[in-house]
């Protein structure tokens, strides 16, 4: 009894889910009734408007348009072939030429401007620049023209200095001695006194050498007298000298 009941609980079931099941697979004609009622009364657009197919071919002409615009142009100006790359010319020896050229080139300014360097005009220093060690290199008619210029000038200390310097340097020149920048003055006269060859020279030169030290070391004020006194020593001790 029970196994009849549930056989026909299951029949039941079924066949309200195949009728179920074919009702949904039933096409349902209302919806296309909506839809063109909806449309022809103009709330719902399912097609393009006149305006809108006239906008859309006229855009489709222009890109025809435009198309065969740029046919025409690539037409007109056809692009280069392409050229393989075993028969394209090399120009890596014009590169080395050009390269070695430069280079060259360039070695030549370098050494021209080199040598305007060397070869240039050496700066002529001011007299009142030039230290003792630079006024050995001059003759002793330089220095002492030199001096007159600067007692002319009124600058009787720098005066001083130049005739001095100009007497040591002619001393040399007449072969009394052989003056060395790296011996003092005061060393020279001493030797020159210890070898007796010219006794005669001695006193003069150390009268000249005591004022050269007071104006050139002790700043002692040289004026007109001073250098006159200066030169006339000069005079006595270059009459004493030996004669070239």
């Amino acid at each position: 009894m029970k196994l009849r009941h549930y056989l026909t609980t299951i029949c039941l079931l079924f066949w309200s889910a195949t009728a179920y099941a074919a009702q949904a697979f039933v096409p349902d004609e209302s919806a296309p009734r909506t839809i063109h009622q909806m449309a022809s009364d103009g709330k719902i657009q399912v097609a393009p408007t006149a305006f809108e197919l006239w906008w859309w071919n006229l855009m489709r002409q222009f890109r025809q348009w435009w198309h065969d615009f740029w046919k025409w142009l690539s037409d007109l100006f056809p692009a280069p072939k392409h050229v393989e790359p075993a028969t394209q010319p090399s120009f890596v020896w014009l590169k080395v030429l050009f390269i070695s050229a430069l280079v060259l080139a360039l070695l030549a300014a370098a050494l021209l401007i080199w040598r305007v360097w060397k070869n240039r005009p050496k700066p002529i220093p001011d007299d009142m620049e030039m230290g003792d060690e630079e006024l050995f290199l001059l003759p002793p008619d330089e220095l002492r023209q030199r001096a007159a210029r600067f007692a002319a000038e009124g600058n009787y200390r720098e005066a001083l200095r130049y005739l001095y310097i100009s007497m040591l340097m002619l001393m040399d020149a007449r072969g009394v001695w052989h003056y060395d920048i790296n011996r003092t003055n005061w060393e020279h006269i001493a030797l020159l006194s210890r070898e007796k060859k010219r006794p005669e020279l001695v006193l003069p030169l150390q009268e000249m050498t005591r004022r050269f030290d007071r104006v050139r070391y002790g700043n002692a004020d040289c004026d007109d007298n001073e250098w006159n006194k200066f030169q006339h020593t000069y005079g006595e001790l270059e009459a004493r000298l030996p004669k070239l």
